[in-house]
């Protein structure tokens, strides 16, 4: 005899496979013979809830029904294991996440039967031992197509607006404290829920109430889960751009140090050529020859600021190599309240994008760089220009997407310039016309 909670078990099964594979599949990376492992699992899945014994006298109490789905979700997060070559920290999060969408599609689901009351059934009446009657099948197809509709919606919504958003910020799960919390999660979950469930409540505005209750816990915990996730990767950020910012310290000190020592050579270089000059050693094309070889090593630009003038002839030298224009137009002499290892990696890094950008294009007329400096009333206007090839692709906050296939690794120089723009209290924006891209930052002057 199948009772109603001996089917449901069954049903339970295939709601959390679904939601499982449906945020792994082309997300999670599947061991090899994937398709073979997938064809053991699921199988193995049903079977564990069909034979799932159930006795008369205890099975259907809110502790047993509790310890039978707990069970069955570990055999399908074991599953998941077997299929997918990932962490198990990160198959847990997604499991949890499969779960509670289940739970939230279920609760969601027993709002609207308990509302419209099919022939005084509601959705609870499937954890009962009942037997599956022709009668009771009848109610339960009415009950399936609901079902049916509510599950899509909320599996496709959740899919779209939560799991996506997880990926595409290249969360890790590599924190206890993640997992800890996702227990306790599915712990209250289930528990609570089968309380609920096998408890007698005749007051329909209360079981309105416990699913209203349910269905806010639900959200919440996806909300709780993506706000961990986005203030790991917000700490994991913010981590490794703080670790590039004192690397580019330290090289600022060390590339302040050789361009000065070059500085001081080539000065002497251009007396000892003089004096050859003056001797009749070398004649006028071998005089200009040196002279202008020794040049490329002289910082020439002054921007009224030491850290820029570095920065330039840096770059001069990169850009010269690439055959690259860098045109400077720039009166620095008001950035002063920014420290010097802020303004190298700000113009470093901005510089760097700028050369990164224009060495992709063959046509010789647009491989070049524009800085403009400006002084305006309080404010400091710092622009640079330059052309691009392929498409750019801009985040939420104006923020051009690295185009590294990597993106895990990638995209910090822009993060590091937001960083300090907002550390100092600027404004950044980036404007895309057509083949130009403008990088314009605002400083009020303290």
């Amino acid at each position: 005899m199948i009772t109603e909670l001996g089917l449901y078990k069954v049903i339970f099964v295939f709601q959390i496979l679904i939601a499982m594979f449906l945020f792994s599949i082309n997300r999670l990376k599947l061991n090899k013979n994937g398709l073979i492992r997938i064809l053991i699992a699921v199988p193995i899945c049903f079977l564990a809830a069909f034979f799932f014994p159930l006795f008369k006298s205890f099975s259907y109490s809110w502790w047993y029904s509790s310890l039978m789905f707990f069970a069955l979700f570990c055999i399908c997060f074991l599953s998941m294991l077997f299929i997918f070559e990932e962490s198990g920290q990160k198959i847990f999060f997604i499991s949890i996440a499969a779960y509670t969408t289940q739970h939230l599609s279920y609760q969601i689901y027993s709002l609207i039967v308990n509302l419209i009351d099919v022939e005084g059934l509601t959705s609870s009446s499937q954890y009962t031992s009942n037997p599956v009657t022709y009668k009771t099948l009848h109610v339960s197809l009415i009950l399936f197509s609901i079902m049916l509709v509510v599950y899509v919606i909320m599996y496709g919504v959740i899919n779209e607006f939560f799991i996506d958003k997880i990926y595409t910020k290249n969360a890790k799960v590599s924190n206890i404290s993640i997992v800890i919390i996702s227990a306790l999660i599915l712990a209250i979950d289930i528990i609570f829920n089968s309380v609920v469930v096998y408890s007698s409540f005749d007051n329909m505005i209360i079981s309105l109430i416990i699913c209203l209750y349910n269905i806010v816990c639900c959200f919440m915990v996806l909300l709780l889960q993506f706000y961990v996730m986005s203030l790991k990767q917000s700490q994991t950020d913010l981590l490794v751009t703080s670790q590039l910012l004192y690397n580019s310290e330290n090289q600022y000190k060390q590339n302040k140090e050789n361009i000065e020592l070059i500085n001081i050579k080539c000065h002497d270089l251009k007396h000892q050529i003089s004096r050859f000059n003056q001797k009749g050693n070398l004649s006028k094309e071998e005089v200009e020859e040196l002279e202008n070889m020794v040049d490329i090593y002289d910082a020439k630009v002054k921007t009224g600021n030491d850290v820029l003038d570095l920065i330039i002839t840096e770059k001069s030298l990169l850009c010269q190599k690439n055959n690259i224009k860098l045109k400077c137009y720039a009166d620095c002499s008001k950035l002063d309240f920014i420290s010097e290892t802020d303004l190298y990696n700000l113009f470093g890094n901005a510089l760097d994008n700028a050369i990164e950008a224009v060495c992709k294009i063959n046509n010789q007329d647009k491989r070049g760089i524009n800085l403009i400096v400006k002084n305006a009333m309080s404010f400091v206007s710092i622009t640079i220009e330059n052309y691009f090839d392929g498409k750019i692709k801009l985040d939420k906050q104006g923020i051009p997407k690295t185009t590294k296939s990597n993106e895990q690794y990638h995209g910090f120089g822009m993060k590091s310039i937001k960083l300090i723009v907002n550390k100092y209290h600027g404004d950044l924006k980036i404007v895309l016309d057509d083949d130009v891209f403008s990088l314009g930052i605002l400083f009020p002057i303290n």
